[in-house]
C-alpha cells in the first residue's frame, strides 16, 4: 500500500514567493494550519497587500489588520463614532502587541503583517479553546472571531466562506506577482 500523495500534488506548481514563504513560516511559528491562514487571508483581501495603504474597510496588508480612528469614523461614518473603541477596529494594534512589532511596520511589511495575522488568529483560538486546536475544523470559532464581526450571522458567514475556500481551494496572481 502506497503512502497518500501530498496535499498539493495536483497543483501544477506551488509558488515560491516571499509572501508564500511568509505564510509557511508564520503558520509554523504560531501553530496555525497554513491552509487555514491562507484561506483567511484570501477571504479578507484576496492576498493583496494594498501596497502599504489602508483599504477602504480600514485594514492593512494581506491579513487586513484594522486600525480605524475616531477621527476617521467622524469623517467617513459619523453615525459609527460611538464604536471607535471597538476592538475589531484596532486589530493592527493588538497584533503589533502580540508580536512585539511596530504597528507602522505591519502596515507596509507583508511578511510581518502575515506573521502578526497568524499570531492574532492563534490568540483568538487561545481565548476560545485555551490553545491551538488539533483539527482544522476546530479552528472554526477562532476564524469566526477573527472576522471582527460583532453579529453572530456575519461572523458565521465569514467562517463559512473561509471553510469554503479551504474545501474548494483558490488560485490567483496578486498585483505584486
Amino acid at each position: 500500500m502506497s503512502a497518500a500523495a501530498p496535499a498539493f500534488a495536483e497543483t501544477p506548481e506551488r509558488p515560491d514567493t516571499v509572501q508564500q514563504r511568509a505564510y509557511e513560516s508564520a503558520a509554523a511559528e504560531f501553530g496555525v494550519p497554513q491552509q487555514l491562514l491562507m484561506a483567511v487571508s484570501f477571504q479578507l483581501t484576496r492576498w493583496e497587500d494594498h501596497h502599504g495603504e489602508q483599504s477602504k474597510a480600514g485594514g492593512y496588508g494581506p491579513m487586513h489588520l484594522v486600525e480605524v480612528s475616531a477621527e476617521q469614523l467622524r469623517e467617513q461614518h459619523p453615525k459609527l463614532v460611538r464604536y471607535a473603541d471597538e476592538p475589531s477596529l484596532h486589530t493592527l494594534t493588538e497584533a503589533a502587541e502580540l508580536t512585539d512589532t511596530d504597528p507602522e511596520q505591519l502596515k507596509t511589511d507583508v511578511v510581518q503583517n502575515i506573521r502578526a495575522g497568524a499570531a492574532l488568529l492563534a490568540h483568538r483560538a487561545e481565548e476560545i479553546d485555551g490553545g491551538a486546536p488539533e483539527e482544522i475544523d476546530d479552528w472554526y470559532p477562532a476564524v469566526a472571531e477573527f472576522s471582527g464581526d460583532a453579529q453572530a450571522d456575519g461572523a458565521q458567514s465569514f467562517a463559512d466562506d473561509v471553510y469554503d475556500v479551504l474545501g474548494q481551494g483558490r488560485a490567483r496572481t496578486t498585483s505584486s506577482g
